[in-house]
């Protein structure tokens, strides 16, 4: 884990510990069901999701979070997966949909602490843009992949009336099917091109520690 890695999963832990002080949380919650929330800090480095929680039983419910990755739309750049790309270049996105359950530690779901695992399946890409060919047009070389992960997490939701925020930390794993095989386009003309794979495998595969601060509605 990097610097910022554990500068963000510190300041995440620090608000957990936080929230968990707060008094009378469970009250505050036990009419509320359904959570639907957004990320409020990963889109600084180029990662969007939104999630949706329902509650089943009084500890536990279940849980969908489609999340969408551009290297492009990071503020930060490529320093969200520590990856050299140069912006001009390079296309590099993915969508996932992690869908799981959440156990709720205080028995009053959707609020306190809770821990949960997921399966996260989704679709990876990259492309290369050849500025630099000769009749002046550019050539786009592109590859894709299919992408699986797992992972678990622990977080603790507080609920002030109908608004809800919910930082949470983790642990997953994603791998990457068809490994970018078959690039299509001006690949022979397009020294470039040999990049993508290790720019694919970076943002695509591997361990990591998601983690985020939602702010939601619940009711």
């Amino acid at each position: 884990m990097n610097g910022m890695h554990r500068l963000r999963v510190r300041a995440v832990i620090g608000l957990l510990g936080a929230l968990a002080a707060a008094p009378g949380v469970a009250q505050m919650a036990e009419d509320k069901t359904t959570v639907i929330g957004v990320d409020l800090l990963n889109p600084l480095v180029g990662r969007y999701s939104a999630s949706f929680e329902q509650v089943l039983d009084g500890d536990i419910s279940l849980f969908a979070i489609p999340t969408y990755y551009n290297v492009k739309g990071a503020i930060f750049g490529a320093l969200a997966n520590n990856a050299v790309i140069e912006a001009e270049h390079y296309d590099v996105w993915s969508v996932t949909v992690a869908a799981g359950a959440n156990y709720y530690v205080n028995g009053v779901a959707p609020t306190g602490v809770f821990a949960g695992a997921w399966l996260a399946p989704g679709y990876g890409y990259a492309r290369y843009v050849d500025t630099a060919v000769k009749d002046g047009s550019a050539a786009n070389t592109g590859t894709g992949t299919v992408l699986i992960g797992a992972g678990a997490h622990v977080g603790y939701r507080v609920i002030w009336g109908p608004v809800a925020l919910t930082p949470r930390v983790g642990v997953s794993y994603q791998i990457a099917f068809s490994p970018f095989e078959g690039y299509r386009g001006h690949g022979e003309r397009n020294p470039g091109v040999n990049n993508l794979r290790p720019i694919m495998e970076n943002v695509a595969s591997g361990l990591r520690f998601p983690w985020s601060i939602e702010l939601a509605i619940a009711f």
